[in-house]
């Protein structure tokens, strides 16, 4: 059985256009006729979609879970994007030095037809490659034409495109013709037979492919074996999960005592952070008729709604009864969609301003009871 059943699909994702096997090792075994896809046998399935309808970009991402990257990136893109109509699909590509990702755009229709197109011919693909993330990475723009007469370029900043000659020859310029290639088929099927072993896969997010149950039983049954070494290994993680527990709680009695201080600025020394919160709440209870526990939850409950939204600074004014608070948004737009939440909500919003700190929007904001 080979490694790869590598299929390459049209532009527009509605057909096959090539499809063969390949090794583990990439290399090109043999084509397969698309009417006979069934009977090839072979580990896995990849498909390669041509780029022309692909945008691909460079930037710095937020040090957070690939699967809240995946959800902000629709904000992070929206001022790159010419055209911001229509539905579309993002997938990070590859994760390079620190913060810095290369990340695919393409329209969710044209995903859905190229899955479907494959789902009728019973596959069920691991990968789907943009065909110019088959070019390995270099310190030079590396452009190869294809015996379709389409140029896929890999650029030095790890980006890439696909494109007709005409239009890739204004775009790269005087890109260096040393790394200008021709393939013909055979050079043509050696690069398609990289499909299994880059890393570069659209199949993220809503489109992410589906668990294998086999390979997780497999895995189940050598867990079961691994278990009796890692009892072995018991108490010395134990040990070792209590100190970073430790850790942990010291970390979140900083934080604790740092918004307690923000909150309550006139409280020079604390002794007993719990009772000292206690007794400030009952004073503001009785000074400002609840005034802060009302706003306070009325923001806390705003902010476990929206996502990626983080409270920086908090402080009551007790004679005026207002609530100022510091917020950090992933863009622009959450910033405004979480104030117009909280204006519905019938409070006033004083702003004190915006700015930008890196990839947060930083947003200073005073909130009162309308009455």
């Amino acid at each position: 059985m080979s490694d790869f059943l590598v299929i390459e699909l049209s532009g527009d994702g509605t057909a096959i256009v090539r499809a063969g096997l390949a090794s583990k090792s990439g290399q090109w075994l043999g084509e397969v006729s698309p009417a006979k896809l069934s009977e090839a046998a072979a580990d896995q399935v990849v498909a390669i979609l041509p780029g022309t309808g692909i945008s691909c970009w460079r930037l710095a991402l937020p040090d957070m879970p690939a699967a809240k990257q995946l959800k902000i990136l629709p904000g992070l893109m929206e001022d790159r994007l010419a055209n911001a109509v229509g539905d579309r699909h993002y997938a990070i590509l590859q994760r390079r030095a620190g913060d810095d990702a290369i990340v695919a755009v393409v329209d969710a229709a044209l995903m859905e037809a190229a899955l479907a197109t494959l789902r009728a011919a019973g596959l069920d693909p691991a990968a789907i490659v943009p065909d110019f993330g088959l070019i390995d990475s270099a310190e030079t723009a590396i452009v190869l034409t294809g015996p379709d007469g389409l140029v896929r370029a890999r650029l030095a900043d790890g980006t890439g495109f696909t494109l007709e000659a005409e239009l890739a020859a204004t775009v790269l310029g005087d890109a260096s013709d040393a790394a200008r290639q021709s393939l013909d088929v055979a050079g043509w099927q050696s690069l398609l037979a990289q499909a299994g072993i880059v890393d570069a896969n659209l199949r993220q997010g809503r489109y992410a492919g589906r668990t294998d149950m086999m390979a997780a039983l497999l895995w189940f049954r050598r867990a079961g074996i691994l278990s009796v070494m890692a009892m072995a290994a018991w108490a010395g993680l134990v040990a070792l999960e209590a100190r970073d527990f430790e850790k942990r709680a010291d970390i979140v009695q900083a934080d604790a005592e740092a918004l307690f201080r923000a909150s309550f600025p006139d409280i020079r020394r604390i002794a007993n952070l719990p009772a000292q919160t206690r007794q400030e709440i009952a004073k503001l209870r009785q000074q400002s008729g609840g005034e802060f526990l009302k706003l306070s939850q009325i923001l806390f409950q705003q902010i476990e709604g929206m996502e990626d939204v983080l409270l920086e600074g908090l402080r009551f004014d007790n004679a005026d009864g207002d609530l100022a608070a510091t917020l950090s948004f992933a863009s622009f737009a959450d910033g405004e969609a979480f104030k117009r939440q909280l204006t519905d909500l019938g409070v006033r919003i004083s702003e004190g301003g915006s700015r930008q700190e890196g990839n947060r929007v930083i947003t200073d904001l005073v909130i009162r009871s309308a009455s």
